[in-house]
Parts: structure tokens; C-alpha cells; sequence
């Protein structure tokens, strides 16, 4: 998926129906209808194929950064649980994989302005590990709040919910593993 900014007004875009969805509702998905709509190539965001792996590291981050803010403000036994070991062993690995996520994102990127032939394979490795470090993340981040993640109170329990479209939305991850195990088959890799 490519990330095109199309702007309201532009000829021959309609906007349809508004889907129910499990999630999103902040950011609602709806029908978009394309007749003869013609939308610069400068109106591209970011690169090429990339535009869902961004959106997960986002995804990712966001939930990262909410979870470690939640550690450093809540207090259990007189001091916040952020100073616990185990509460930061949960946060470092949820940085290093989001930072992991984002680099393989711009792999795969460079890789398809170089049009190498590997990169089919190293942006569908960018999209299953990206959406698999974005449903980690938010299941960590729901861990770190305990109960309280599991309430409307705080917007994880909608994280957690949101988090599963990454894995399942453009491609499910389970295709994206037979797209590269074939690619490693093959030899390409």
C-alpha cells in the first residue's frame, strides 16, 4: 500500500458509505470512490508499497510511549513502577522493537527506490514485523496498566483492539510468511 494524500474537493473523488468496524473508531474507515480522479505522483507520502508498514510503526510508538509515560506516573509500594526491573524490561523491548521495525521499514524502502530484486520480500518482511511489534506492543502496553488497561479509562484497550488490523488488513501475516519463506526458497535471499 502506497499513502497518497488526496484532498477533499479533488474531481472525481466520492466518499461512500462509513464502515462499523471492531476498531478505529477515532480514525473511522470509510468507502472512498475513485472516477477518473487523477492525483499528482508529489501528492505520494513516503515510499512506494510503504505506506501500511508506516502506519504500524506510528501505531507502535504511539502505544510505546503512552505505556512508559502510564509507568513513570503510577505508583505502587511508595515509588512508580517504572522504577521496577520488571516494568523496564517491558519498556526497553518495546522500544527496541518499534526501533527495529522502523529501520527494516526503511530497508525496505531504500531497496525499492534502488528497485533491487529483493524487495517484495524485504517490504512484506517489513509489514509482518512491523504489525507483529504493533500487536506485542499494544498486548504490553495493556500488561503494564493491569487492570486499568483493560478499561475505556485509557485508550490501550482501544490500542489493543486497533492493533489487530495490522496483522490482518493488506495482506494477513500468515501470506506475507509465504510470500518470504518463497522468497527464501528460491535462493533470492
Amino acid at each position: 500500500m502506497t499513502l497518497f494524500l488526496v484532498e477533499k474537493g479533488t474531481p472525481g473523488l466520492q466518499i461512500g458509505h462509513r464502515f462499523r468496524t471492531l476498531a478505529h473508531e477515532a480514525n473511522p474507515i470509510w468507502e472512498v470512490l475513485y472516477d477518473d480522479c487523477r492525483v499528482p505522483a508529489d501528492n505520494r507520502l513516503g515510499q512506494e508499497g510503504e505506506g501500511f508498514s508506516y502506519m504500524q510503526v506510528g501505531f507502535a510508538k504511539t502505544r510505546a510511549l503512552y505505556a512508559a509515560r502510564y509507568a513513570e506516573e503510577r505508583v505502587q509500594f511508595g515509588q512508580p513502577i517504572a522504577r521496577f526491573q520488571g516494568m523496564r524490561f517491558k519498556i526497553a523491548d518495546m522500544a527496541t522493537r518499534v526501533e527495529a521495525a522502523r529501520h527494516l521499514v526503511y530497508r525496505a524502502a531504500s531497496l525499492v527506490d534502488e528497485r533491487a530484486a529483493e524487495a517484495p520480500a524485504v517490504a512484506s518482511m517489513a509489514k509482518l514485523f512491523a504489525s507483529d511489534t504493533t500487536m506485542y506492543v499494544a498486548t504490553e502496553a495493556v500488561q503494564i496498566l493491569g487492570g486499568h488497561g483493560y478499561t475505556r479509562d485509557h485508550p490501550v484497550e482501544r490500542y489493543f483492539r486497533e492493533a489487530k488490523l495490522c496483522q490482518i488488513g493488506e495482506g494477513t501475516n500468515e501470506v506475507l510468511r509465504l510470500l518470504i519463506s518463497r522468497h527464501v526458497r528460491d535462493g533470492s535471499r
